[in-house]
């Protein structure tokens, strides 16, 4: 099971950036797990710090998903 520690948006028409952490059970961080808005094509994926980037994203609710072989699915909003 994995979750996000922290999430960071800026506001706009669009939300220019949601940014975030990825953190296993014992808060380490989560390299390579992959985060996507749900509708949005793209992914994105954490860096070594577990670290995540999604730029250009819809000021509307979003669902967003988070997924990594050998981990639970966690999806937050």
């Amino acid at each position: 099971m994995f979750g996000i520690s922290s999430v960071y948006a800026a506001e706009s028409d669009k939300v220019k950036a949601l940014k975030g952490h990825v953190l296993d059970d014992q808060g380490e961080p989560i390299v390579g797990a992959k985060v996507v808005i749900e509708g949005v094509e793209s992914p994105v994926y954490t860096d070594f710090e577990g670290e995540f980037t999604l730029n250009s994203i819809p000021k509307t609710s979003v669902q967003l998903t988070i997924s990594m072989v050998s981990f639970e699915k966690n999806v937050s909003i």
